[in-house]
């Protein structure tokens, strides 16, 4: 699900199931998930993209419930408030291994006031990128998207905001 009131997405390969953000609260992540006939336990890992309560808020109850491995750079950990006894923290373009054949790249992104992240999947030699909160596409974010079969970009759209904020007209 992706939205204002929460974002979490599945990626797996294998046997491996990755839980790109946690937004939601443990009920609704847990109907999301029975949709799909995948229970909380199941998931290897959550690695968050930042620290703002849509992508990151429910982080702490799947931890806490699910004893689900959190994975986040230390500005999102701190933060969140996360027990960092089980919280992986990671650096922008560490990859993050979860398997023989299944990796993330943390990409940095610009996004107001957080230490936000976009993530390149790899897997069995296929690439695809998951981009929330885009407020401007690097170079750097450019140069990985690139050699990526998929590219899901979440970027909100506010007609009034772009016209009265501090946006250059470009």
């Amino acid at each position: 699900g992706t939205g204002s009131r929460g974002n979490a997405t599945l990626v797996e390969s294998g046997d491996a199931k990755i839980l790109i953000d946690q937004g939601f609260s443990g009920k609704q992540l847990e109907t999301r998930l029975a949709r799909m006939e995948i229970r909380p336990q199941e998931i290897d890992a959550i690695v968050l993209t930042h620290h703002h309560g849509d992508h990151g808020g429910g982080a702490s109850i799947a931890q806490r419930r699910w004893y689900i491995p959190i994975y986040c750079n230390d500005r999102t950990a701190t933060a969140l408030n996360l027990d960092l006894r089980n919280v992986h923290l990671f650096e922008s373009l560490e990859a993050l291994e979860f398997a023989d054949d299944f990796a993330l790249l943390p990409v940095p992104v610009p996004h107001s006031g957080a230490d936000n992240v976009a993530f390149i999947v790899s897997s069995c030699g296929e690439r695809a990128a998951y981009v929330t909160d885009l407020g401007e596409a690097t170079e750097e974010l450019k140069s990985h998207l690139k050699r990526c079969a998929h590219i899901s970009i979440e970027a909100n759209y506010d007609h009034s905001r772009l016209i009265s904020g501090p946006y250059p007209d470009s």
